[in-house]
Order: C-alpha cells, then structure tokens, then sequence
C-alpha cells in the first residue's frame, strides 16, 4: 500500500528505503518507504508499491541501513538572533542596575577597541538627560566608543567619543541623519564577518539536535535585520540549514503605522527565500515592574496588536504579574469580540485564575505556554518518550507557527524535512546521523564539520565573486 497522490508518470527525485519510519502521524504509524519530489513528500508506504510506481531513471534511492526517520525537529520558541551574537557584544541583564551596568562595560572594554551592549531597561535613565547620560558613560571610558542599547533596541546610550566619531563619519560621507544602523557601523562594533561565522556555528549545533526550523523570539528589528542578511548569504551560496521564523519584539509603547511598515517590510524581504525563510510575528512584553511611560501600556498593546492582526501576523503577547495579565486579557478578549482573527499565544509568569477564566470566556481559544525562559541552554532531545519528543518538538511548535499543513509529520504535500537517529531517539545515547532540509541533506555527522562551514562559505563566495 502506498499513501499519496500521484499520476503514472510522474517519478520521484528521491526514495529513502531500509529505515525505521517514525511518521508521526497515528493514522499511518508504520511505512517500508518515503518518495521525495520537489522538496516535499510525495508518498509514503509499502516500499514494491513505490518502487514500482515511483522509479525512474534520475531517481536516486537512499538506504537508511536500519536507521531511525522521523520529521524534522522544531524549536519553538528560540532565540536564535540574539544567540549568535552574544560573543559580539555585551549582554545586559534587565535586572542590573546602571553602576553594574557601568562595571560591567569596563570590564569587558578592556580588550576592545569599542563596545555595543545591549538589554538594559530603558527606565534606567528616566532621571538623567542626554548629557548626564553621555558624562555616566564618559567615566567609564572618555576615549573608547560605548554604545548601548535598551531591550526594545530604541533607546541608545552613548558616550562623548561615540558621538564625536559618528559625527566625523556622517561628515565625511555626508550623510543628514545618523541612524542607529549607520551609528554601529560607523564605529565598526559589530564584524559582520565574525556574525556570519557565529551564525554558521550555530546552525552546526542546531543540526547535531535534529532540528530543522526554528521560531525566533525576542530580537529587536536592528539585530533581526543583520541576522536576515547573513541568513541571506547562506541562502544564495547553499549553506541555509535551517527553516526560520522570525518576530520583531516590542516591549514599550511606539507608533503603530511605523510598526507595521517595518513588519511588512520585514515580510517582503522574505519572499526571495524559496519559503525557507519567514517572518511571521510581533512578539508584545507587559511587564507590571516597568514604570509608567517606559513599558507597554494597555493602550499601547491594543494598537500594536492590532496593527499586526489587521496584516495577518501572529501575536505572541509574553505578560508579566497578574494585573497586567487581566488587562492584558480583557484587552485581547474585547479584539476578538469586535472581529479579530489572527492567532494568538499567550506566554505569562502569572497564575491565570478559574475567576478569571470564567470572565474572559475567550481564553481557551488562546494557546497558553510557561513564561518563557531563554537563560538556559535547549535540553536534551533523545532520551525521552517518543510521544513526548512528537509533542515537544512536533505537534506543539508547527501548531504555534500556524504551520500543521506542511511541517509536523510525514505525510504527502508535507515539506521533506527530516532527521535520521542512528539508533531510536528514545535512547539517551541515540546520535543525528542526517538532517534534511527540502529533501536535500544538508547535515551529514561523518562528513560534515561546522567549524570549517564558513570557511567552506567563504571560498565558494569568493570564487562565484571571481568568476
């Protein structure tokens, strides 16, 4: 028996056989064979039926040698955009204060030549004008550049030396209005070169754990759109080993029409990416502790999420303490009422009472996830129950990225990516022998190492730039 759609003629590129199939999908929950074309599923079943309906003479067959198949794994929620650039510049935890801030930027400038950090609260300065602002930092280095910037990526917290070498530059290649893109760059902190590495290294690990798309969450737009470029680059030249998702996050009250056109812009940029690459997402943080005038007020949350739901993105509203959850919720509740239909996910630290269930009578609409926690690394994937592997990295995040139609499972139309154990994944000691990504591997354990990819990335660059 063979499960899928297809007409006499039409051949598979690829047909994986002699493998333990894990579909995870209950109605099919064992198959001989899986047929690939054009980057999906094709058919899935008895391997004499495939063979026979499905051969061709351009179609390549791959023998698994008894190895474990199984859709590719999902991490959903991630931070994949802030993660590669933690050994670029300073994270700033929102609980310090600003004379640990302080300490902790002389500490790290030691050895550089200037410093972007990034994370403080913007509420931090709320008592300090511009130039008490810049004399803070002036103390900690009157020559070096400092730059820093709040959790929302707006607010920028900059030094005498910063501005001065910023205004040299704009000068000299004239230009009117000094960005915060041209104001990094200017002053050269972050190396690009250095990025595009970081983000190849990660996407090595990545592989090790068999995942295969990623749900990127908490990166403001300026650190989103550097990643997108390198993201991009591995794209053009072969290196993308990964689906990606990405959000803009937003944790203070802006203007909603300039948050729209930066989330359509940020789509639009998407669409060359042969659906490998998304942007999906408007990530709203309420947080209780925040002081008036410096975080997201009710007010605020309600234009931006409207905003993004009027363009069809999802929201995923993270809400911290229990007043600010019952707005929050109230808030949502009467959208929805009024005609609003884009999905949204609910992340919360705060208890989400039966009292408070029974008056928002939409909440068990909303999908409800933990508070989410980025301080520690992703677990262990193998060694668990198979039903809890299928629900943590497979049913739960494509239902969170709206994606159950195409990711999740095996089965026809479904794209082909996958990752292959070389033993059952319920056993702790169980390896990623291959990830596949659109049918073509893009992992190979034995082949392949991630330190030596950007390498490999640079060569093929820079001889496609000499041809």
């Amino acid at each position: 028996m063979a499960f899928g759609f297809f007409k006499k003629k039409e051949t598979a590129d690829t047909i994986l056989i002699n493998g333990k199939f894990i579909t995870a999908d209950p109605e099919v929950p064992q198959v001989e064979a899986l047929a690939l074309r054009n980057g999906r599923i094709l058919a899935l079943g008895d391997w004499e039926v495939l063979e026979e309906e499905l051969i061709g003479p351009d179609t390549e067959t791959v023998d698994l040698q008894g190895m474990y198949l199984m859709p590719g794994l999902i991490q959903a929620p991630a931070q994949p955009v802030l993660d590669s650039f933690r050994s670029l510049l300073l994270m700033i935890s929102p609980k310090w204060n600003r004379d640990t801030i302080k300490d902790e930027v002389g500490k790290a400038l030691r050895k550089k030549a200037g410093l972007l950090g990034y994370g403080f609260s913007a509420a931090l300065l709320k008592d300090l004008d511009p130039e008490q602002m810049r004399k803070e930092l002036d103390q900690v280095s009157p020559i070096k550049p400092i730059v820093l910037l709040s959790s929302d990526g707006i607010q920028v917290w900059l030094n005498t030396p910063a501005i001065e070498k910023a205004r040299r530059v704009a000068e000299e290649e004239e230009v009117s209005q000094i960005t915060l893109p041209f104001l990094v760059g200017a002053l050269d902190l972050i190396d690009t070169d250095q990025l595009q590495e970081q983000v190849l290294l990660q996407s090595g690990e990545y592989c090790k754990m068999g995942i295969t798309a990623l749900w990127d969450t908490g990166a403001p737009d300026y650190f989103h759109s550097l990643y997108h470029e390198a993201l991009v680059a591995l794209y053009q030249e072969g290196f993308l080993k990964q689906r990606f998702y990405g959000s803009v996050y937003m944790d203070r009250d802006v203007d909603p029409k300039g948050l729209a056109q930066k989330l359509m812009q940020n789509r639009t940029l998407c669409n060359e990416m042969n659906g490998l690459v998304h942007f999906t997402t408007l990530h709203l943080l309420r947080d209780e502790k925040v002081p008036e005038g410096f975080g997201l007020s009710r007010e605020g949350l309600e234009a931006l999420a409207t905003a993004a739901s009027d363009r069809n993105f999802h929201l995923l509203l993270q809400v911290r303490g229990s007043q600010a959850l019952q707005e929050t919720l109230e808030t949502m509740d009467r959208m929805g009422r009024a005609g609003g239909r884009t999905p949204w996910i609910l992340s919360t630290d705060a208890e989400i009472s039966l009292e408070l269930r029974q008056e928002i009578g939409s909440i068990e609409a909303w999908t409800v996830i933990p508070d989410m926690d980025f301080e520690n690394k992703i677990p262990a994937i193998t060694g668990k129950p198979m039903e809890e592997i299928l629900e943590t990295y497979l049913r739960k995040p494509s239902m969170l990225l709206g994606e159950e139609d195409v990711l999740g499972r095996l089965e026809p139309g479904i794209h082909a990516d996958f990752v292959v154990f070389d033993q059952n994944p319920e056993n702790k000691e169980a390896k990623v022998r291959y990830t596949f990504l659109d049918g073509q591997l893009v992992y190979d354990a034995v082949e392949d190492r991630p330190e030596k990819w950007y390498r490999e990335f640079l060569e093929q660059w820079q001889k496609e730039e000499e041809e």
